[in-house]
Parts: C-alpha cells; structure tokens; sequence
C-alpha cells in the first residue's frame, strides 16, 4: 500500500518537473512578455523587476494558467509609405514616413493590444492622423521646402498619444519622399518652375559672373597697366635716386680724396718740419759737441801748455837748484878749500 503510495508521489514528482521543464520560458533580451493570470499581470525580461523566466502555463489550467503578449525592448520601426494627402488647397501627393519608437511602459502596452503586430497597427493610425492633420493646414511648395519643419510637427502631434500606450519616440519622424499622386502634376509643375527659376537663376548668375568677370579683367588690366606705370617710374625714380646717390657719393670720395691729400700733404709737412728740426736739433747738437770738443782741445791744449810750463819751471828750477847747489858746493867746498889751506897756512903746515 505505502509502496504504491510511494511510486505515484514519484510520479507525479517526475511528471511535475517535465512539465516545468517543458513550459519554463526565458524571455529574449530584446523582448518583454507580459505574463497575465487570473489574478494579476506582470512583465518578465531583462531589467524587468520580476526577472526574465516564469512558467508559462497554458490557459486552459485553472488557476496557474496564463495569457503572454510579447513585445520588443528594441528600437522598431514604423514605415507609411505611398499615404496619399491634400494640402491646404486639396492638391493631392503621396508621401513616405518613417517613425522610430520604443515601448517605456510594457504593461500599459499590454492593456492596449493583443499583440505587437496590433499595436504597429494603431501607431500607423496614429501617424495617418498626425500627418493629414498637418498637412491639410500647409501649401504643397512649403510642405516641399521645409520637411524638418514638418518632421518637427508629427513629432509633437503624436507624443501626447503615444504615452497612453506606453510608447514613446526615439528621434523626430521624418518625411522621407513626397511625390504627385496617381493622375496629378502638381508636384511635377512645381518642381518644373522650380527648375525654370533655377534654370532662369543660372542663366542670370552665369551672365553676371560673365560681366563681372569681364569687368574684372578690364580693371585686372588696367591696375596691371597702372602698375606697370607705377613699376616704371619707381624704376626712374630709383634710377635717377641712384644717379644721384652714385654722383654724392663721387663728390664725396673726391672730397674725401682731396681731404685725405691734404692730411697726407699735413703730415708730409709735419714730417719734414720734424725732420728739418731734427736736423737742426742735430746741427746744433753737433755745433754744441763740436764747440765743446773745441773747447775741451782749447782746455786741454792749456792744461798741457800750463803743464809743460810747470814742468819746464819745475824743470828749470830744478836745474837752478842744481845748479845753486852745484854752485853752493863749489863754493862751500871752495870755502872750504881756503879755510882749509887757511888753516893750514896758520898753523903753517
């Protein structure tokens, strides 16, 4: 009994866990899956609060099961193309849109639409509305001029609207291509005025660039002439500005000349003053040498004479001595001689 008991709880263990397996769900990262059971709705996928798994158990299971609308996280697109307007003054075209959005609130989004593919179709109405609500209030050739202007205003038209379902814009929408609509030439006449004028515009600018052009070559031409005057007599006065520098500059290297030849004859001058008083100096130096030696010999001569005369006194006084000596021996010994025979004859020897 507790055996079989056993093997259904096992079981229904296996089978509970095949089926977790079987109806877990991992959300993509560039989805959201609003997940709604009977008693609440709640939004799985990466940076959503409830994680990105849950158990998406079918619908027909009391209880636990569950309804899922997925929807994008991504940047999507909206593309109206070949919509067909009227302007102001109901010309017909057709226009090309293309609209960029993303969903900010999943669950208010979820409440709006089934599926993604139900809300791409409310948005497309949303910008039809925008779009023929605008351009109905404007002329076709300003439609045509300023289509930022009018990307602008279906920004602003539909921002209020998207936020009731839970999606906003990603950049403004713009207005891709406007054309005539099947049976219509508006567009076409327009655009061929348009290529008169240009064309009318071309043919004026190319005749006033023509003009100008020629109008500058003659006033080219005659600044060159002017120039060419100017080049001319700045080369005469240049000419005659450097005659008259070279003849300056002649009279002054004369007078430079003649200043430098009468320093040179100065000093000439002064070298043969100098040297005449040198020579001079020299003359009366020899004079004064030469009355000295004069002198000197004169002096000397004297001394010599004086002393020849001295010598000769002495000499001769000498001699006078001598002699007187001579004289006075004789006369002593003579004296002597008669004393001596006077004695003799006294005692009469």
């Amino acid at each position: 009994m507790l055996f079989g008991v056993g093997i259904v709880l096992v079981g229904a263990f296996v089978l509970w866990m095949f089926a977790a397996m079987l109806f877990r769900v991992v959300v993509s990262t560039n989805d959201v899956q609003i997940v709604q059971s009977s008693k609440k709705t709640v939004s799985y996928g990466k940076g959503q609060a409830a994680g990105n798994t849950y158990y998406k158990w079918p619908a027909w299971i009391p209880m636990i099961g569950v309804k899922t609308i997925t929807l994008p996280v991504s940047v999507f697109d909206i593309n109206l193309n070949g919509y067909s307007g009227y302007d102001k003054g109901r010309v017909p075209f057709e226009i090309d849109i293309m609209a960029f959005f993303r969903i900010d609130d999943s669950t208010m989004a979820a409440q709006r639409v089934h599926s993604f593919e139900e809300m791409k179709e409310q948005l497309i109405g949303i910008l039809q509305g925008a779009t023929r609500s605008i351009l109905a209030k404007s002329d076709i050739e300003e439609i045509l001029e300023e289509r930022a202007k009018f990307g602008e205003m279906f920004t602003d038209s539909v921002r209020e609207q998207l936020k009731e379902w839970g999606v906003v814009n990603v950049k403004n929408i713009e207005l891709m291509d406007i054309r005539d609509s099947e049976g219509s030439k508006a567009i076409e006449n327009i655009m061929a005025k348009k290529k008169s004028l240009i064309d009318r515009e071309s043919r004026i600018a190319v005749a006033e660039n023509k003009r100008a052009a020629e109008e500058a070559e003659i006033v080219a031409k005659r600044e060159v002439a002017l120039r060419d005057q100017e080049a001319q007599q700045q080369v005469g006065m240049r000419t005659a500005e450097k005659e008259k520098l070279v003849g300056i500059e002649i009279e002054k290297a004369k007078q430079q000349v003649k200043i430098e030849a009468k320093i040179t004859a100065e000093k000439d001058m002064d070298i043969k003053r100098v040297n005449e008083v040198k020579q001079a100096e020299i003359a009366k130096d020899v004079k004064v040498v030469q009355a000295d030696q004069d002198k000197q010999v004169v002096v000397i001569n004297a001394t010599a004479a004086k002393e020849q005369v001295v010598i000769k006194a002495a000499a001769d006084k000498e001699v006078a001595i001598t002699v007187a000596e001579g004289e006075k021996q004789k006369t002593i010994l003579t004296a002597e001689g008669h004393l001596e025979e006077q004695t003799k004859n006294a005692q009469g020897i």
